[in-house]
């Protein structure tokens, strides 16, 4: 049985200042590495045959801040990179709130059109999440493997997993930063273990 013990970057400077990170980056507050620490202590008595980490700044700076043991080298997979948000990139939330395409982008990601923001499309986002996934899936076939990635990236997986389609893109799960997903797969069958896990940053022994 293969296990994926998958985490989103822990928080940012623009996550507190609400502004939209996708391919851009900032660092993590000290909130986010303190809590990414907190679940490096959580998962420190598991064994890692492999990690794969987003290529962007703030999701190796999390893998790093969690210190766990690895067993083998790390893998930097653009696939797992965030979604492209084009010029809405490093503007504030609010200011892109009033445009009637975000609220598209959020209520029916499937008639969202990317040329409008020169971002990513949806469908070549969710195809390039699933070739990440097939592709771990592919090098690991059993033993626990650790990815560190986006909140996005995350509802991508689970989209995959669920087998919706891409209007149901977003889900109402809450992928907070440094939150943990476990998925375990065998015999091609994906069983959800956790969703968005943050139990680690509300507890002291950690």
């Amino acid at each position: 049985m293969l296990t994926l013990y998958i985490v989103r970057h822990g928080q940012t400077e623009w996550n507190i200042a609400r502004r939209l990170q996708g391919r851009q980056n900032s660092p993590l507050t000290s909130e986010g590495v303190l809590n990414a620490e907190k679940l490096g202590n959580r998962l420190q008595t598991i064994a890692f045959e492999t990690v794969y980490v987003s290529p962007s700044g703030r999701a190796i700076q999390t893998l790093e801040a969690m210190d766990v043991s690895l067993d083998s080298p790390v893998h930097i997979l653009d696939e797992l990179d965030e979604i492209s948000f084009g010029v809405w990139e490093g503007k504030a939330e609010d200011e892109i709130e009033r445009m009637d395409v975000f609220e598209t982008f959020w209520s029916n990601p499937s008639q969202f059109d990317h040329r409008l923001n020169h971002g990513e499309a949806m469908l070549t986002f969710t195809n390039r999440v699933s070739s990440a996934m097939q592709h771990i899936i592919q090098a690991n076939m059993s033993g626990n493997v650790l990815v560190v990635t986006h909140g996005m990236v995350i509802q991508a997986i689970l989209r995959e997993i669920r087998e919706a389609n891409i209007s149901e893109l977003w889900f109402d799960d809450e992928i907070e930063g440094t939150s943990l997903t476990v998925i375990e797969y065998s015999n091609n069958q994906y069983k959800e273990v956790a969703i968005g896990d943050i139990s680690h940053q509300l507890s002291e022994t950690f």
